[in-house]
């Protein structure tokens, strides 16, 4: 599953022309194009989180699989494969 860069693209575009109008106090800078960048930024911040760190750790499916036990081998000696 890709980034959503389309939908992504579209917001950051829309958003804060919708924002200079109902709201353009909330403007970054009253500037249109910082205040895209900005949303596109947390966007992909919120994106990146949710897929590295919330999803495989507390909603994925896969997590309750059973997997193969870690062997550490003793300090000081490699771990020989047989």
């Amino acid at each position: 599953m890709g980034v959503p860069t389309k939908s992504f693209a579209a917001i950051a575009c829309v958003g804060p022309l919708l924002l200079g109008r109902v709201a353009p106090q909330y403007l970054f800078w009253n500037s249109f194009w910082i205040t895209g960048i900005v949303v596109l930024l947390l966007q992909l911040l919120v994106y990146a989180t949710w897929s590295v760190v919330l999803y495989p750790k507390l909603f994925s499916p896969l997590r309750h699989l059973p997997h193969a036990p870690v062997r550490l081998a003793p300090p000081g000696r490699p771990i020989m494969l047989t």
